[in-house]
């Protein structure tokens, strides 16, 4: 049987109403700027852009600007002064080193903070991952917890960074999984959340327009970034050249900065990317747009993401912590892709430098594909080397371990003797007091109950069981109105410097003041007399629970002495807040150095029969042990054994490996 359409009278009733409202609105919204008038005026003052119907005139501007300003918002701001490190470029466009991701369309929401706070991030992948997404302005919009919607809103990073929507989802969602509608549709999480950025700041040091080389800076440093402009008619109906139609009024709309050029308008332009579709402006959504006008960058802020590595470097040997002076050492490393990322084998190197000097690359040497030895120099006691790892994938991107190398990288520093002068897990009592103000939530050692629903840790660091915790309780027992404080027992650091490690966990991100306390470490050499801080973890980097370790120089802060002590101080001083904390893993270690032969037990100079028979003699007939000790311990085992002399005859006699060859 034939299936026809079928076509009645209603239908076509129903068909003709729906295209008149479709007109009626078309016009209504096509009226909304009067384009003719702005053209006469356009003359009159001597703009230096065009105007005319686009994709923005179809709507009110009052649909349009939904930036709206929060009250005394500067005052718990991160406020970064962005200034400038060198001399910055006359002219600069992020789209000339990529192709960013196309503009897209707000409509008739004011969700233009929404697309302003995801525009940023989203150039950003662009630039440190090379691939295009797109992301949900919706959830923002529909999932946001402080009232924001398509009536207006802020800069929403905290969403990208820690603030939960309601099923405690944190970071983007893609624009697939709850695609844009233009209007306040009710959150339907959870979803799948993809990007996190590390953090946020505003662009200079209060709330105003920054400096122009501020700004410039900030573009340069972290991509991209979103501001405030005061958006009229003017700009609503703008179709390209550099606009000049300024206004002082309150701004109204967020934008993204891409870039500058000091050589066109009066005294420069800046690039500006909308969110009113690629059929408005110029170049497919953008704007040139005069230094200062409009209050163009107001309330700049910039978004740090760190990109998404796509080869995995590991180690399964470790990374070494210390080397042995006057010896190379090995460092095995695997590169594996990650995010559909495929490494190209045979381009692995290192790169290192010693003491601060000229970088040197070396390919590592490749067993099979992919699985490489590094080898670090020797270096004397008194240096150190910092090194880092690099690979290719097969579209010749050149990934790094650490990931932002060569700024940031690895380090290590020749030690001959390991002296602990602390190390403690918690599992037994070592000494440590409890002490201060706090109502509730006073430190208290033991293996964690709570379960980890509430800030707190479910499990210690180390595996060992035991931690000390913020009071060891299920449900509420957070820290309470005042301060909680931990104090290691006495140190002796009289033999000299010393490196501390501890892991820590901080949780303040819940209750009603989140974000607002701070977790404070601090050091003494006079028993606890007077202290030096160390750090204060959070308000939000880090204070999202998860362990953490840290590492510091004794040196750094106080004199080593004998009298040396840590503190641990948790604060509640917020009402409402929900403060969590603990410590475990601590160890203060002692790197000693020393210049001597690896295997030269009897102090000759030189590797020798002779000191095969000093060893076994020490080992055997109680002779005098080596001086140092580690010239014994040649197979790094930290024992000296008969192991030991047969690893030395086979280095002597056999060709086997060096002493302490493998020591790391």
């Amino acid at each position: 049987m034939k299936c026809t359409q079928r076509t009645d009278s209603s239908t076509i009733f129903f068909s003709v109403i729906l295209a008149l409202i479709a007109l009626s609105f078309w016009s209504s919204a096509a009226a909304q700027v009067d384009t003719k008038a702005l053209q006469e005026q356009a003359e009159e003052e001597g703009w230096t852009f065009t105007v005319g119907e686009n994709s923005a005139t179809q709507y009110s501007l009052e649909e349009l600007c939904g930036l709206v300003e929060p009250e005394n918002w500067a005052e718990s701001a991160s406020f970064d002064p962005c200034t400038p490190t060198r001399v910055l470029p006359s002219q600069f466009d992020w789209r000339d080193s990529t192709t960013l991701p196309p503009v897209k369309n707000q409509g008739g929401c004011g969700s233009c903070w929404a697309f302003a706070t995801v525009g940023p991030l989203e150039c950003n992948i662009k630039l440190k991952d090379g691939s295009t997404v797109d992301l949900s302005e919706q959830w923002l919009v529909s999932c946001n917890s402080d009232g924001w919607d398509c009536s207006g809103g802020w800069w929403a990073h905290d969403y990208h960074q820690w603030k939960t929507d309601g099923c405690g989802g944190t970071g983007t969602v893609y624009e697939s999984d709850f695609p844009y509608a233009a209007s306040d549709l009710p959150c339907g999480c959870p979803y799948p959340h993809e990007y996190l950025i590390e953090s946020w700041a505003y662009v200079g040091s209060q709330s105003s327009v920054p400096s122009v080389s501020s700004i410039k800076q900030a573009i340069l440093d972290h991509g991209p970034i979103s501001v405030a402009v005061t958006a009229n008619y003017a700009m609503q109906a703008y179709n390209g050249g550099i606009f000049n139609s300024c206004t002082s009024s309150q701004v109204n709309h967020g934008v993204t900065l891409v870039g500058w050029d000091d050589s066109q308008g009066t005294n420069g332009v800046w690039y500006m990317r909308n969110s009113w579709g690629q059929g408005w402006g110029e170049d497919g959504g953008y704007m040139r747009i005069e230094y200062g006008c409009s209050n163009i960058g107001y309330a700049a802020s910039y978004v740090d993401y760190a990109g998404r590595q796509k080869l995995s470097f590991t180690y399964p040997n470790g990374l070494p912590e210390t080397v042995m002076p006057g010896q190379p050492t090995p460092v095995d490393v695997v590169v594996s892709g990650i995010y559909n990322g495929t490494p190209s084998p045979g381009s692995g190197q290192v790169h290192y430098s010693i003491d601060g000097q000229t970088v040197v690359s070396v390919d590592m040497e490749q067993s099979e594909p992919n699985y490489y030895t590094a080898m670090l120099p020797a270096i004397d006691c008194g240096s150190d080397i910092e090194f880092y790892f690099s690979a290719e994938d097969i579209s010749a991107s050149v990934f790094t371990d650490p990931f932002e190398a060569p700024e940031e990288t690895f380090s290590v520093f020749p030690a001959s003797v390991i002296r602990i002068a602390l190390t403690d897990n918690f599992d037994t009592d070592e000494g440590w007091s409890v002490s201060g103000d706090a109502a509730d939530g006073q430190w208290d050692r033991g293996v964690p109950v709570g379960g980890g629903d509430r800030g707190d840790p479910a499990v210690d660091f180390d595996g060992s069981g035991s931690c000390y915790l913020t009071d060891n309780e299920d449900d509420n027992s957070d820290v309470d109105l005042g301060t909680t404080t931990l104090i290691s027992p006495v140190i002796d650091l009289s033999s000299g410097d010393a490196t501390v490690h501890y892991a820590r966990w901080y949780s303040n991100d819940l209750g009603g003041n989140p974000h607002e306390n701070l977790f404070y470490i601090y050091i003494s050499n006079d028993d606890g007399q007077n202290w030096a801080e160390v750090e204060a973890v959070g308000p939000v980097e880090q204070a999202s629970g998860g362990w953490y370790e840290s590492v510091f120089q004794v040196s750094d802060f106080v004199t080593p002495t004998p009298q040396i002590r840590l503190r641990f101080d948790v604060p509640d001083t917020m009402g409402g807040s929900v403060v969590e904390a603990a410590i475990d893993d601590v160890s203060v270690i002692r790197y000693e150095c020393d210049e001597f032969v690896c295997g030269d037990a009897n102090g000759s100079g030189s590797v020798d029969i002779d000191d095969c028979v000093f060893l076994v003699q020490y080992i055997f007939s109680g002779g005098a042990a080596p001086e140092p000790i580690e010239t014994g311990d040649v197979d790094c085992s930290t024992d000296i054994d008969i192991d030991d002399v047969v690893y030395l005859i086979g280095y002597i006699f056999a060709g086997g490996a060096a002493p302490c060859s493998g020591c790391q």
